[in-house]
């Protein structure tokens, strides 16, 4: 009688606790094709798809938006550099991508980019007004010595004399940061195998 119980009380909790999953078609274009997937709505939301999707498709060469400065910028515009680094900062803080190791690695690696981003175009920003602010060692003597360089021109320097030199500089610390797109690519992303039970795909090649 107690052997007969347990199975039933087993059988009850196994019943209760395996819902079936349902199958919820996903659709989204990622620039080649139309996809059309089938998820599990027990494994992920539609707004973890969503965010995941987005991460990534935005993580290569990720940049912050803002206009292309070539003149000395106002405390405004500077102003304008750190709120566009905040809001981009807090759209990628608050994705919901689900507990997967390489996923939340490619979350992390985000904003990473969007840090070292925002840092550079902060030197670039204050240089014209402080040059000395690229004499940092953090990227190298090569930067280093570049931005030597230009320091030693003085204030007397004209403006397309100091953006090719402020270029350069920018360059130099592009090259020498670590390329995340290897990194990216040692995590083998596949967001359709990744993520969906069936997936579909209507490509223009």
């Amino acid at each position: 009688m107690n052997h007969l119980k347990t199975t039933v009380l087993l059988s009850v909790f196994l019943i209760t606790n395996t819902t079936y999953a349902e199958l919820v078609t996903y659709q989204y274009d990622d620039g080649t094709c139309e996809v059309n997937n089938k998820y599990d709505n027990k494994k992920f939301t539609k707004k973890q798809l969503d965010d995941t999707i987005f991460l990534s498709q935005s993580v290569y060469g990720l940049k912050i938006d803002k206009d292309n400065i070539r003149t000395p910028p106002s405390p405004n515009e500077i102003n304008k550099l750190n709120l566009g680094y905040q809001d981009s900062l807090r759209k990628f803080q608050n994705l919901d991508i689900p507990k997967i190791p390489k996923y939340q690695q490619l979350k992390k690696i985000a904003l990473t980019q969007l840090k070292q981003e925002h840092q550079l175009n902060m030197y670039q920003a204050k240089s014209f007004e402080n040059p000395k602010i690229l004499l940092t060692k953090e990227y190298g003597d090569k930067c280093y010595a570049i931005a030597q360089k230009l320091n030693a021109k003085g204030k007397n320097m004209n403006l397309e004399t100091f953006l090719d030199y402020q270029d350069e500089w920018i360059n130099c610390v592009i090259n020498v940061r670590p390329d995340h797109a290897i990194e990216i690519e040692k995590l083998k992303i596949n967001t359709n195998k990744d993520l969906f039970v069936k997936s579909e795909a209507d490509c223009d090649y």
